[in-house]
């Protein structure tokens, strides 16, 4: 009897093996609660982040000829193009969706592929929201410029959930967004960023440092955690040029 039992185990066991190799099965219902996970935090992005860009939009200045006369090298005219009608609301909305997406990141970190990195990008966007929180009158524009790295994340995502889904034109829109997709990732990524990492952010910093008479100052942070931006940036194309 105990031999027959033993045998009974033994096939019990083996039923819940995927091919007889030892290796137990995924729990069906593991995997689709992580499913669910990405699919919940992709329509989360999708509804967040269009706004979150539709408020950056706003507190720009909407005249041609000014930014017509534009001189990028100068965070001063930057600085002018900065409206900032809307600033308060989209500073508050982009820390409550960056402390958003950090809870649920912590609480479903499988709904991404890299969540510690994800993470420490949140940890740094966090820190820099402090510069316009405590110089709300002089650096707006820095905000801005910073969160128009969110209209590529939305074509990122959206360029995702169109493989997942079929309708008519599928293939033209396909076409469109992954235009739009590539364009903004080197524009805003390969280009604006380290632009404001190495020339914008420094000679403001430097400007803020002579006038406040020290070299600690909060707009330090610009400069510095934009190279580690830019350096994540990097390290995502890399990535990215992999995966053709």
């Amino acid at each position: 009897q105990g031999g027959t039992a033993r045998g009974r185990r033994c096939k019990r066991e083996l039923s819940g093996t995927q091919g007889g190799a030892g290796r137990p099965r995924p729990r069906q219902g593991a995997m689709m609660s992580i499913e669910r996970a990405t699919a919940l935090h992709d329509l989360f992005n999708m509804v967040a982040l269009p706004l979150l860009c539709v408020l950056n939009a706003v507190n720009w200045a909407s005249d041609i000829a000014l930014w017509a006369a534009l001189e990028p090298t100068r965070y001063s005219s930057w600085r002018n193009m900065w409206i900032g009608g809307h600033q308060s609301l989209f500073l508050a909305a982009t820390g409550v969706y960056i402390c958003l997406d950090i809870a649920f990141l912590a609480a479903v970190p499988k709904c991404v592929k890299s969540s510690t990195t994800v993470l420490a990008h949140h940890t740094v966007v966090l820190v820099c929201l402090l510069v316009p929180y405590l110089r709300p009158t002089t650096h707006g524009y820095a905000l801005g410029l910073c969160m128009t790295i969110e209209a590529n994340t939305t074509l990122l995502i959206a360029r995702r959930l169109l493989m997942s889904i079929e309708f008519p034109g599928k293939a033209l829109v396909r076409a469109v967004v992954s235009t739009l997709f590539y364009a903004t990732w080197i524009g805003i990524r390969l280009v604006l960023y380290p632009w404001l990492a190495v020339v914008v952010f420094p000679r403001d910093y430097l400007d803020a440092a002579a006038r406040d008479g020290s070299y600690v100052n909060v707009v330090l942070a610009m400069p510095t955690l934009c190279v580690l931006l830019t350096g994540l940036n990097g390290w995502w194309s890399v990535g990215l040029w992999r995966s053709f």
